[in-house]
């Protein structure tokens, strides 16, 4: 019977010192569960590994594109492509369609409840 308590007490203790990979993993981007299995069964491993991992890069879809020529990510900002050298073409249309501010006013202002006074 004490050993199964033993056994208990260390797959908690485990289980605490994975979060702390988890958390670090998690900061850097990585899967939280993962890192945090795997700092459960092997901290000792786990640790070092997560600490020197660098970390993801963070660039959302949003503020980059794919070449058409080439196909690799580049800014949209760019107007050249960094790999092929070409031209970028024109922003297309749907680039282009983001409401002002004046437009979303407007919005705001017919989709209000009128009084009834």
């Amino acid at each position: 019977m004490d050993d199964i308590g033993t056994l208990f007490a260390l797959l908690f203790i485990g289980m605490l010192l994975g979060v702390i990979t988890g958390a670090i993993a998690q900061k850097k981007g990585e899967s939280f569960m993962a890192w945090w299995l795997f700092g459960t069964f092997l901290f000792i491993v786990a640790l070092p590994l997560i600490i020197i991992k660098e970390p993801k890069s963070n660039q959302s879809p949003v503020c980059s594109k794919k070449c058409p020529f080439c196909g690799v990510t580049i800014k949209f900002s760019d107007l050249k492509c960094n790999r092929c050298g070409r031209d970028q073409p024109a922003e297309s249309a749907w680039e282009r369609t983001v409401a002002s501010e004046d437009d979303i006013a407007k919005w705001a202002k017919q989709n209000e409840p009128k009084d009834s006074n």
